[in-house]
């Protein structure tokens, strides 16, 4: 009796799991590494909004969070992306005296959008205080649809976190 009440259990986990696996939806695709990653894509579509601008980035320092960043490719049209950790920074510092050092935020979702804020900072290392001071300048918001398969890039907003 014990043993087809074990395998009773044992069978509704293994339905239940197969069910989850087969019929459930997976819009994760931000351990991609390529053009697809939808941290990626925010990038990108902030780039070319900073294009139209005027304010083209050739190179861009972003703030290295291996949760979102590890699968990010390192060049974007003709932009360049380094990725920064603590170590980077000070040798970055000590050549360029101050940076614009980018950091990204967790997918988000609210009112049928996803979106990601993009918050440039300025990061200077200040010698009388030996410390390093940012000076954070706003952000950016950009937002995607999703259609049940792919995301789709819908605008991007001026704003902050």
């Amino acid at each position: 009796m014990y043993f087809f009440r074990n395998m009773k259990a044992a069978l509704i986990f293994i339905l239940i799991s197969y069910t989850n696996h087969s019929f459930g939806q997976n819009i994760d695709n931000t351990f991609q590494k390529n053009d697809g990653n939808i941290y990626y894509q925010g990038l990108k579509e902030y780039l070319e909004f900073s294009e139209k601008l005027n304010k083209r980035i050739d190179t861009l320092y972003l703030e290295e969070d291996y949760k979102i960043t590890d699968s990010i490719l390192t060049v974007c049209g003709k932009t360049t992306i380094i990725k920064v950790n603590a170590q980077d920074l000070n040798n970055i510092i000590a050549k360029k005296k101050s940076i614009i050092l980018y950091r990204l935020y967790p997918l988000k979702y609210n009112n049928g959008n996803f979106s990601i804020d993009i918050v440039p900072h300025s990061m200077e290392y200040n010698k009388k205080r030996k410390r390093y001071d940012a000076l954070y300048g706003g952000g950016y918001i950009v937002f995607f649809k999703f259609d049940g398969v792919k995301f789709y890039f819908n605008k991007v907003e001026v704003g902050g976190i």
